[in-house]
C-alpha cells in the first residue's frame, strides 16, 4: 500500500520530466526529417490523452465523464497536430484556414463540456461569478481589438478565413470563462493547479497563433509557440495523473471567496485593460477603439460595484451573526 501510494505521488513528476525530455529532443532535432519531428511532437500530444485515461483507471474518480471528455478532446487535438504537420512539412501547404483548423476547433466543444461538467459538480458563490465576468470582459476586449475587429472589417479574405479567425478567440473566451469559474478558491488542490496552468498555456498559445495568422507572420512549426502547446499537453496529463484529480469531480458546499492580494491584483489589472489600451492606441497614433473601450469600462465598473456590494452585504451578515451569538452568550452568562 505504501509503495503504491509513493508511486502515485511520483507519477506526475516522472511523466512531466519524461515529457520535457521529449520536448528537448524535438527542438534539438530541428534539422531532422519531418517524420521524426512529427513523431516526437505527436508522442507528447497523444501522451496527454493516454495519461488522462490512466488517471481515470488508477484513481477511479466518482465522476468520470468530465475526464473522458478531456481525453477525447485531446485525441481530436492529436489528429489536428498530425494533419497540421503533414500539410506543412510533407505537402508544403501553408494555406489558412486548413483541415487541421477544423480539428483544432472541433476539440473546443469537448473540452468545454468537460469543464462545464466539473463546474456543475462544484458549487460556487456569486462573488466568484462576478470576478469571472470582470476578467472575461477584459479578455474579450483584448480579443476584439487585436483579433476579431481586423477581420470583422476587412474587405480582403474569404468568408471561411474570417469565420475561422473569429472562431478561435470566441472559443478561447468561452474556455477562459469556464476555467476561471471552475478554479475559484480551490487552486491549492494539485490537480486543479496543473489543470489551470494547462488551460492558461492553451489560451496563450491559441491567442499568439491567431494573432500571428492575422498579421501574416506565422512561418512554420518549430517555434516557441510549439513549446507552449506541448507544455499544455504535459500539464493536462500531469493533472490527470495527480491523485487529487478525484477531488475535482466531488460536489462541494459553497465556499467563501476571499478577496486576497492575488485576486485583487487580477481584478485591478482587468479593470485597467480598456483605458490603458485606449491610451496606448492614442499615443501610438493608431485608431482608438472608442466605443469598445467605453462599453468595456462601463461593464467592468458596474461589475466592480456589484462585487463591492456583495462584499459589503457579506460583512453585514457576518456582523449580524456575531451580534446574535454575542447576545446568546451574554444571555447564557446572565442565566
Amino acid at each position: 500500500m505504501i509503495l503504491r501510494r509513493s508511486l502515485s505521488l511520483r507519477a506526475p513528476a516522472v511523466y512531466l520530466g519524461a515529457g520535457y525530455l521529449v520536448v528537448l529532443a524535438y527542438f534539438a532535432a530541428a534539422g531532422a526529417p519531418w517524420e521524426a519531428r512529427l513523431t516526437l511532437y505527436g508522442a507528447v500530444s497523444l501522451s496527454a490523452a493516454v495519461a488522462v485515461l490512466v488517471g481515470i483507471r488508477r484513481y477511479r474518480p466518482a465522476r468520470k465523464a468530465p475526464w473522458i471528455l478531456l481525453a477525447i478532446s485531446q485525441c481530436v487535438y492529436f489528429a489536428g497536430d498530425v494533419t497540421f504537420y503533414t500539410y506543412h512539412d510533407k505537402l508544403h501547404d501553408t494555406s489558412y484556414p486548413a483541415p487541421a483548423d477544423a480539428l483544432y476547433l472541433a476539440h473546443y466543444p469537448l473540452i468545454l463540456a468537460g469543464l462545464l461538467l466539473l463546474i456543475g459538480y462544484r458549487n460556487r458563490q456569486r462573488g466568484a461569478l462576478v470576478d469571472t465576468l470582470i476578467v472575461g470582459a477584459a479578455f474579450a476586449f483584448l480579443v476584439w481589438i487585436l483579433l476579431m475587429d481586423p477581420y470583422a472589417h476587412a474587405s480582403a479574405g474569404s468568408a471561411l478565413l474570417r469565420v475561422t479567425s473569429l472562431a478561435y478567440p470566441v472559443m478561447d473566451l468561452m474556455v477562459l470563462v469556464a476555467a476561471i469559474r471552475l478554479v475559484g478558491p480551490t487552486l491549492r488542490v494539485p490537480a486543479m493547479s496543473f489543470l489551470a496552468a494547462a488551460l492558461a498555456f492553451l489560451l496563450f498559445s491559441d491567442f499568439v497563433y491567431t494573432w500571428l495568422q492575422v498579421k501574416g507572420r506565422y512561418g512554420r512549426p518549430g517555434g516557441f509557440i510549439d513549446a507552449t502547446w506541448m507544455t499544455y499537453y504535459l500539464l493536462l496529463g500531469t493533472a490527470a495523473l495527480s491523485p487529487s484529480m478525484r477531488q475535482l469531480g466531488e460536489p462541494r458546499a459553497p465556499m467563501r471567496v476571499q478577496l486576497g492580494p492575488a485576486r485583487i491584483l487580477a481584478l485591478m489589472v482587468a479593470s485597467l485593460v480598456a483605458p490603458v489600451a485606449a491610451i496606448v492606441e492614442h499615443t501610438s497614433r493608431k485608431p482608438v477603439h472608442v466605443l469598445a473601450s467605453a462599453v468595456t469600462s462601463i461593464v467592468v465598473f458596474a461589475l466592480v460595484v456589484a462585487r463591492l456590494a456583495g462584499v459589503a452585504s457579506a460583512q453585514r451578515r457576518e456582523q449580524a451573526e456575531k451580534e446574535r451569538l454575542r447576545s446568546r452568550v451574554v444571555a447564557v452568562a446572565e442565566h
